[in-house]
């Protein structure tokens, strides 16, 4: 899911501000979003260490925080 969401991401790097890209950002925010809920329960759960998803939770922040901000500032340009 994440390698496929990562080559939509490559596919849509240099498209003008459009319903499309805003879908494909919003859909980032989700998909990371319950990504790190579903990690941290796992890890609640105690199916896997805290210690081996700290790593994917970074990665989920980087992207979901940095797709929000771009969402944002589409809408203000808009």
């Amino acid at each position: 899911m994440i390698l496929g969401s990562g080559l939509l991401n490559l596919l849509v790097r240099k498209q003008a501000a459009s319903e499309t890209l805003k879908a494909v950002l919003l859909a980032n925010v989700a998909m990371h979003g319950l990504s790190m809920i579903a990690d941290v329960s796992a890890g609640a759960a105690g199916v896997v260490q805290f210690s081996k998803i700290i790593p994917g939770q970074v990665a989920h922040l980087f992207i979901g925080i940095g797709s929000l901000v771009y969402l944002m500032k589409m809408e203000k340009t808009a």
